[in-house]
């Protein structure tokens, strides 16, 4: 139990200030029925969340959708945060290249990762050039390049059947189960283990929904770059 608390109060602890930032759900309330709760927010309460709750420091929008992104002849669909100008001053994460303070002060600009930058222009030196999201008719300009977050750990559950575990599953799971019922979610956890695999990061890939086995992880190295099968 001790470990389970130690790993939640450590999530999202890369983020800066992570223990200042909430998010805001909204709780629905239809007549006759049980009241339900969501992070589906309407935009409406926005302007008076400050005038209501003069604590908070500043609050912003997110909306995030996948969106086809091109540059030249590079196109692929990215997950794309529609946000406010003030993200950065909720979100303090340093920039590589780029003015957090006016990154994203107008229309027409984008911040991306050194990765993007990287896939789409070959360089992290990307400031100042274009991309076109969503098909748009004006293409919008890279004000800031995110810097990268230290880390280094990743400890990942995928399941039995999934890459080099493949086969060890039993006749009726490998024969039956796995091809007729769930191939394409293995397709799926198949190509997370390659990109995991491929990646400098210090990874550990379980096969099985072990809690304990998974936070004993992140303090230990007994099973670092390897992918062991929990079975009990």
């Amino acid at each position: 139990m001790a470990l389970i608390v130690r790993y939640e109060n450590s999530y999202d602890a890369s983020v800066p200030n992570v223990s200042h930032l909430y998010v805001l759900n909204g709780v629905f309330r239809p007549t006759g029925h049980a009241s339900s709760e969501s992070d589906d927010v309407s935009f409406v309460p926005f302007p008076f969340l400050k005038q209501d709750f003069p604590e908070i420091g500043a609050a912003i929008r997110m909306l995030q959708e996948p969106l086809v992104v091109r540059a030249g002849l590079t196109l692929s669909q990215e997950k794309v945060t529609l946000t406010d100008p003030a993200f950065f001053s909720v979100f303090k994460f340093p920039l590589l290249a780029g003015d957090s303070s006016t990154a994203l002060d107008g229309p027409g600009k984008v911040v991306i990762s050194t990765d993007m930058a990287r896939k789409y222009f070959g360089t992290e030196q990307a400031l100042a050039k274009r991309l076109r999201i969503d098909n748009g008719q004006t293409e919008a300009i890279v004000s800031g390049i995110l810097a990268q977050h230290d880390v280094h750990r990743l400890v990942c559950i995928t399941g039995m059947g999934a890459g080099d575990s493949r086969g060890h599953g039993g006749f009726l799971y490998d024969c039956l189960f796995l091809p007729l019922m769930l191939r394409k979610v293995y397709e799926d956890k198949d190509r997370q283990e390659e990109a995991i695999r491929a990646s400098a990061l210090d990874w550990t890939i379980a096969r099985a929904d072990v809690a304990d086995f998974v936070v004993q992880q992140l303090i230990a190295d007994t099973w670092l770059r390897k992918a062991p099968l929990i079975t009990w």
